[in-house]
């Protein structure tokens, strides 16, 4: 990611106004990746948490702060659900929302 670092077409905010819970979440664009970034900013844990996002097909989850290897409670999302309307649209991403914890996907 950090080739493209300094252009803006690389960031693409997904939800910043989750004040609720404390919950922000981006996209960074790379030569051939796209990763979703998600971080948690409350020791609150949602275990059916729903990204509004229609720009995937699939995502895997790469990196989980909340890891038992780091320390943390081992919320992991081994399978994360992309969620679609009756008529087959994507309409975003059901996913375990570890607490106190930074989640990347890459996504497709």
């Amino acid at each position: 990611m950090w080739e493209k670092d300094f252009n803006y077409e690389t960031f693409q905010w997904i939800d910043f106004s989750d004040t609720r819970n404390n919950v922000i979440c981006y996209v960074r664009h790379g030569h051939k990746e796209k990763l979703l970034c998600v971080h948690n900013f409350t020791p609150t844990y949602h275990a059916d948490y729903f990204i509004r996002f229609s720009q995937l097909n699939e995502a895997k989850e790469v990196f989980n702060s909340d890891a038992e290897h780091f320390g943390g409670s081992g919320k992991m999302n081994h399978h994360s659900e992309v969620v679609r309307n009756w008529e087959g649209h994507v309409e975003g991403l059901r996913i375990a929302l570890a607490p106190l914890a930074t989640m990347i996907f890459e996504i497709h």
